[in-house]
């Protein structure tokens, strides 16, 4: 047991750049030892609660994922994946979006397709959607056309089998 070593830091205060002292355990009293014990079980209980509050370290991994995907709320230049998770659309209708020119987007190198934030949330918020009260309009005024429209196909189908009767 002559050649075991271990490491104590007598201070929690202490830097940790400042060198730790080895020791065999045969420089050590027996009640140095017990108290390098309490302090190895004190540091384990410290070490476990702060694991017990991270929760589950698979979970814990899933939240640092899901928050490097989402940093690009932060950024002011958006790629293609960006911009179809910050508008919520596949990335499909983003491409589409951008060969028709409906979105406003950049092609620095001519290939690569990046969007800025803002733009993109100024180009949302220009187009608003239409309130209830004037789809309704809308939709009641096809409907009068269109029953305009079914009373005329009748009118036409009686005359035409009225002409059809007429020798």
């Amino acid at each position: 047991m002559s050649n075991q070593q271990f490491v104590r830091n007598d201070g929690l205060a202490e830097s940790v750049s400042s060198p730790m002292r080895t020791e065999t355990l045969q420089d050590l009293s027996a009640d140095q030892i017990v108290q390098t014990i309490l302090r190895i079980q004190e540091r384990i209980c410290q070490i476990e609660n702060v694991l017990r509050q991270l929760g589950d370290i698979e979970d814990l991994h899933e939240r640092m994922e899901q928050m490097e995907e989402h940093m690009f709320a932060a950024k002011e230049i958006l790629t293609v994946k960006e911009a179809k998770e910050f508008l919520g659309i596949s990335e499909s209708q983003l491409y589409k979006l951008t060969r028709t020119l409906a979105i406003p987007h950049y092609k620095p190198s001519g290939k690569t397709i990046f969007f800025s934030r803002q733009e993109i949330i100024d180009w949302v918020k220009s187009r608003p959607a239409r309130r209830r009260g004037i789809l309704q309009e809308n939709m009641n005024t096809k409907v009068s056309d269109e029953t305009h429209c079914n009373d005329m196909e009748e009118q036409n189908v009686d005359s035409t089998n009225i002409s059809n009767d007429i020798p």
